[in-house]
């Protein structure tokens, strides 16, 4: 994978309304610099891969944009996660001890093979019977 130029990066930025305070400074995505929202006039420190994913934003343009993710989103039920992993032919055999999807999960396959992964793995498809 190739770095992204200085003016490849200036030009995403610009795309979310975003500008590097000072574009000397830049070396790579993980440059740490000042981004500044030009409709907001809010400038914060982060990296301009920060700024990209905005991570880091603190304004309210995030909101409005598809490149957004909100990671404040509900947690999930364990029935929500139980009955997914069901749906793709999939036991918890730890059910009871479920507290996220961040924990390892023991889980058998409708033909009976029997593994440990994290149940978020599972749960998102990332993972299935080996």
């Amino acid at each position: 994978m190739s770095a992204i130029t200085k003016e490849k990066a200036i030009e995403r930025l610009a795309n979310l309304s975003f500008k590097m305070v000072n574009s000397s400074l830049y070396i790579n995505t993980n440059t740490r610099m000042i981004i500044k929202c030009e409709i907001h006039d809010i400038e914060w420190e982060s990296t301009v891969g920060e700024a990209y994913r905005l991570t880091k934003c603190s304004c309210d343009c995030k909101y409005n944009n598809k490149n957004y993710t909100d990671y404040s989103r509900k947690k999930l039920s364990k029935e929500e996660v139980v009955a997914k992993i069901n749906s793709r032919g999939f036991t918890l055999l730890n059910e009871d001890e479920f507290k996220n999807t961040r924990m390892i999960g023991n889980f058998k396959c409708s033909k009976g093979h029997n593994w440990s992964c994290y149940i978020h793995n599972v749960y998102s498809e990332k993972s299935g019977c080996p």
